[in-house]
């Protein structure tokens, strides 16, 4: 398996490079920068997350070892994008969420990827998120949010009553085990849109069917579809 780094942080890149630091002439011609190419997963409306991503490779930067300069390339991708770019050396970085990285770990040994991986960076939820009522300290976790279509909510509740989460959730699943729901999904490798809710329903022992969901490769997509306006059922992660 080739040297790869998964995360955003590059420390142990800058000490592979020995070569930088060795003595040149006065008159050398400075050796060409290090690209190290990165592949980021896309996801819908994720300028700030961009931004983020890109400050922190801004900052690496700054901090080359003498002798020469590291830049990164970075791309967008799909999650299979992703998944192929890394597999095929096409990038050196790849940015990714737990989804690609449990397929990682389930086609290469953990001692090879405790390799390769740094680490996971910590994010602060913001104050209008669902995520914020967990506190404002930096935290790897994050949520998963069910949206449902508030029709059907109206159709089992009293206007008068507003439900709480847990019903929320106990109706979906009561509805699901009666073939009396259909779900919109992100995508297959999306954690939060896919794999933890599949994971939910299957602990309750409801198995869903091919015709029980669809996948709409976005988050937004499915957001859309599920007017008129949702109501929210969390369940955290």
């Amino acid at each position: 398996m080739r040297r790869a780094i998964i995360c955003v942080l590059l420390l142990s890149v800058f000490a592979q490079q020995q070569a930088f630091s060795k003595p040149r002439g006065k008159d050398a011609t400075p050796p060409a920068p290090l690209v190290i190419r990165v592949g980021a997963i896309y996801y819908d409306d994720s300028e700030a997350q961009y931004s983020v991503i890109n400050e922190i490779l801004s900052a690496l930067e700054k901090h080359s070892p003498e002798g020469r300069a590291i830049t990164f390339k970075l791309a967008v991708g799909t999650y299979d994008e992703i998944m192929n770019w890394y597999e095929s050396d096409q990038i050196d970085l790849a940015i990714m969420n737990p989804g690609p990285l449990a397929l990682l770990l389930n086609k290469y040994s953990q001692d090879e990827l405790r390799n390769i991986f740094v680490g996971i960076r910590g994010m602060t939820a913001a104050g209008t998120s669902l995520a914020s009522k967990d506190g404002a300290t930096p935290r790897s976790k994050y949520n998963s949010v069910m949206l449902l279509n508030r029709d059907a909510v109206s159709r089992e509740f009293s206007s008068s009553v507003t439900p709480t989460d847990a019903e929320l959730i106990d109706l979906v699943k009561r509805k699901a085990r009666q073939k009396k729901v259909h779900f919109l999904f992100v995508h297959p490798l999306s954690t939060s849109g896919y794999i933890y809710p599949r994971k939910v329903l299957k602990d309750a022992g409801i198995d869903l069917d091919a015709g029980d969901y669809d996948i709409t490769y976005s988050h937004d997509v499915s957001t859309k579809q599920s007017k008129p306006r949702p109501q929210v059922g969390q369940k955290n992660k």
